[in-house]
């Protein structure tokens, strides 16, 4: 048994200790006992907050790793994807929720990647003055404003906190995805820059390690972190 395994479920334990006092520093910063009650964010106190629920988001992802990793879930059974009919513009954007993932670097190389889709129409079609016309385009939907993105993903880490279980099993289930279809590993290559003379480096820095460790233990999953 590693040194990892063996104090794996004090780690566990500390990181959610970890997470629920990040928690409370901010709703402390925003003078609030509750997030249910939270309705609107002021613009100054929006890089305060990111300063903090960033790193949370760091933690929380590489403690759900590493309870993921010991998890055994079946095989994922084949979609059945049913076609929808269409509906209706959405006239909002979803709200953000926990994403379990980090982004990777594109490996495609500049040259071979596809171009972005131009705001033209794709049919055209001759008017009854000679002049060619498109189908109007769709319309966007209302953009939602940075405060209520901010809500929304401390509500979801708020969940990741209450519910553990559920966001771990969530993460095992893609592990059990086919391997064309995924990368080997959830996270970032490294980890993302955070502020060294925060109060939270010494605790990201450890859930690093241990996901790392966690990772590899893994068959056929040992992720390239140099």
């Amino acid at each position: 048994m590693t040194y990892e395994e063996r104090y794996e479920d004090q780690f566990l334990a500390q990181c959610q200790k970890a997470l629920r006092a990040m928690l409370r520093h901010l709703l402390a910063l925003m003078d609030q006992t509750s997030l249910d009650a939270l309705i609107w964010l002021p613009r100054a106190s929006h890089s305060r907050l990111l300063a903090i629920i960033r790193p949370a988001e760091l933690m929380a992802r590489r403690m759900l790793l590493v309870m993921a990793c010991s998890l055994t879930l079946p095989p994922a059974r084949p979609r059945i994807l049913e076609k929808r009919s269409k509906s209706a513009a959405p006239t909002q954007k979803p709200l953000p929720g926990f994403k379990i993932t980090e982004p990777w670097p594109s490996t495609t190389p500049y040259s071979q990647r596809k171009p972005f889709a131009r705001p033209a129409p794709r049919i055209w079609a001759w008017d009854q003055d000679g002049f060619l016309i498109g189908a109007p385009p769709p319309q966007d939907p209302e953009p939602i404003p940075d405060g209520a993105r901010l809500i929304a993903r401390m509500k979801a880490l708020e969940s990741v906190i209450a519910e553990p279980e559920r966001y771990a099993r969530r993460m095992a289930r893609w592990f059990i995805r086919p391997t064309s279809a995924r990368r080997p590993w959830p996270l970032a290559i490294q980890l993302p820059r955070i502020n060294k003379r925060g109060d939270w480096y010494d605790n990201i820095t450890n859930a690093q390690h241990f996901a790392v460790c966690a990772i590899k233990r893994r068959p056929n999953v040992i992720p390239d972190t140099s």
